[in-house]
């Protein structure tokens, strides 16, 4: 059985996800202290519609979006807001 056609990209700072239209799924937390995340539509800047969070991270806790997807027109965009983190950004 084949699951849904998700890529996901290894992040650790703020940066871009992905820089052109899109779909979001989540995310995966695989360490964090005290880090705090939001998730922007955009192709190269935390600005533009917020797609989720602020999100307070839990290592190994992931945050999906149960084989929903939010669709991204224009990219979309990690902004670490606070802590460290490394994360498995979930996207299409």
């Amino acid at each position: 059985m084949e699951g849904l056609p998700v890529s996901y990209k290894p992040m650790s700072a703020s940066g871009v996800v992905k820089a052109r239209g899109g779909e979001f799924y989540g995310l995966i937390c695989n360490t964090t202290t005290s880090g705090v995340v939001t998730f922007y539509d955009h192709e190269a800047s935390a600005s533009g519609n917020v797609i989720m969070g602020p999100i307070t991270l839990v290592a190994g806790q992931p945050v999906i979006l149960n084989s929903l997807a939010v669709r991204c027109a224009r990219g979309i965009y990690m902004s670490l807001d606070s802590g460290v983190a490394q994360l498995n950004v979930l996207f299409s």
